[in-house]
C-alpha cells in the first residue's frame, strides 16, 4: 500500500490538539484505550481497514459491537461536533501516531463520507444537536430551564455540604448547578 508524504504539520498538530481535546479521554494519550470499555487507535485493524467507515464514526457516533485487533468492544461513542477539516484533522494524526502511518484524510474525503452518514453535512449534524425546547411539564408543575451545557456529560452527582448537583462533562469539564 502506497503512503503519501508526512502529513502536513499544521494539519497534524490541529489533529494532536482535538485528539487531546475529545478523544485521549477514552482512547488514552498512548491510543491505547481502556479496555474492555474503549478499544485501541495504535495499531487498531478496525481503524485501517476502512477509511469511510472511520471517518463516519466521527460523524454520526457510534454503538454495538465491534472487534478491534481480534477483542471485542461494546460500548457507545457520540457523534463528535467537528466539522470536515476538524475530523481529516483528527483522523490524520491517529493514523499517523504511535507507530501507524497512513495517507492523510483531507476534507473532501470527509465529506463524501459524511453524506452517506445519518447526518449528510457538519450543519446538520449541528442543528440536531441544537438544544430543543422544553416539553411540557406535567399538570400542577412547573418547570424551567437552569442551564444549557455545553459539553457531552456523563456524571450527575450531589454532596450533602453544598447544595446543588455537580454534573462531570466528558471533556473533563465541571459544572456545579445551585
Amino acid at each position: 500500500m502506497a503512503h503519501a508524504a508526512v502529513p502536513d504539520s499544521e494539519q497534524f498538530q490541529l489533529g494532536a490538539k482535538i485528539y487531546a481535546e475529545k478523544c485521549q479521554m477514552c482512547h488514552q494519550p498512548t491510543g491505547q484505550g481502556a479496555p474492555p470499555a474503549f478499544p485501541p487507535l495504535a495499531q487498531a485493524d478496525w481503524v485501517r481497514q476502512d477509511r469511510a467507515r472511520t471517518i463516519k464514526v466521527l460523524c454520526e457516533g457510534l454503538s454495538g459491537r465491534i472487534t478491534v485487533n481480534g477483542k471485542t468492544y461494546e460500548n457507545a461513542m457520540p457523534a463528535q461536533m467537528l466539522d470536515d477539516a476538524q475530523v481529516a484533522a483528527v483522523l490524520t494524526f491517529v493514523t499517523n501516531s504511535w507507530g501507524d502511518t497512513a495517507r492523510p484524510f483531507g476534507a473532501e474525503e470527509v465529506r463524501a463520507a459524511r453524506a452517506t452518514s445519518r447526518f449528510k453535512t457538519y450543519a446538520e449534524l449541528v442543528s440536531a444537536t441544537a438544544f430543543q425546547p422544553l416539553p411540557p411539564p406535567p399538570a400542577g408543575y412547573a418547570v424551567r430551564e437552569v442551564a444549557q451545557l455545553p459539553e457531552f456529560c456523563t456524571r450527575i452527582a450531589s454532596t450533602p455540604r453544598r447544595p446543588g448537583v455537580y454534573v462531570l462533562a466528558q471533556n473533563g469539564g465541571l459544572y456545579h448547578l445551585d
